[in-house]
Order: structure tokens, then C-alpha cells, then sequence
């Protein structure tokens, strides 16, 4: 897997096809497509807001433990063994929400973001369009 991270409108998806494409992409997203077409696509962008669908559908009131909820996630992804790129926005920076389930989302993400990036073959954040490989 090799996963791009960066903040909102930074040219991760560009940057992903132009470094990594041989061919048209077909992107699976995450805030539009289902669970299982970003499981089973090359090419999956706003893999944050897949997290939050899911978070939404599976824990919508909060009880299970953020590691746990990230660890199913995490593992899904991991066991699908499809060679993949994933494309992530950043969402931990800045001001702390006040609604409980919007910091849930982000630690939930971030853990899940974590998990991904630490068994990923290559992490990459991008700035600018400018990609810098952290892994």
C-alpha cells in the first residue's frame, strides 16, 4: 500500500496519478462510494470521509473504544491484500471540535491513519502538489 496524506486541496490526487498511474485512473471515494468498492479499488481518495460513514454506521453513539473501532478498519484494509493507493486528508490539525462525536471522528481517524501509514510500503505527504516521501 502506499498512502498520501496532506491537508484539504494540496494536489494529492494528481500527485498520486502523475507519480504512480500507468494509465487512467478510476478513483473509488470515500465520501461518495461504498465500503466495498474503496476496499476493492486501486486507487481510493477521501479515506477520511470513509471513516467517518463508518463511524457513523457502526458506533454512531460513541460506546466502542476509538483503537478498537480503528483497528477493524485498519485491519480490513490490511487483509484485503490489494496493492493499493490510499489518499487521506489531514484533520487533526487546528482548533478542537466541541462536538464530542466530530473529536471522536478525528481520533478514530487518526488512529486508523496510523495504523495504515505504520504497515504501508511508502507514506507520502504532499504540500503544494509537492510530494515528500516520510516512508
Amino acid at each position: 500500500m502506499i498512502f498520501i496524506t496532506g491537508a484539504m486541496t494540496q494536489g494529492k490526487r494528481a500527485f498520486a496519478e502523475k507519480q504512480f498511474a500507468e494509465g487512467p485512473v478510476v478513483w473509488a471515494d470515500g465520501a461518495s462510494d461504498t465500503w466495498e468498492a474503496c476496499l476493492n479499488a486501486k486507487f481510493c481518495c477521501n479515506f477520511h470521509m470513509l471513516v467517518r460513514k463508518k463511524l457513523i454506521e457502526i458506533d454512531p453513539e460513541g460506546k466502542q473504544e476509538p483503537e478498537e473501532f480503528a483497528g477493524l478498519l485498519a485491519s480490513a484494509f490490511l487483509q484485503s491484500g490489494k496493492t493499493r493507493i490510499l489518499v487521506t486528508d489531514e484533520i487533526g490539525c487546528g482548533i478542537v471540535p466541541l462536538d464530542p462525536f466530530e473529536r471522536r471522528y478525528r481520533e478514530c481517524t487518526g488512529r486508523v491513519c496510523c495504523s495504515l501509514a505504520g504497515e504501508a510500503e511508502q507514506v507520502w505527504r504532499v504540500v503544494c502538489g509537492l510530494g515528500q516521501r516520510i516512508k
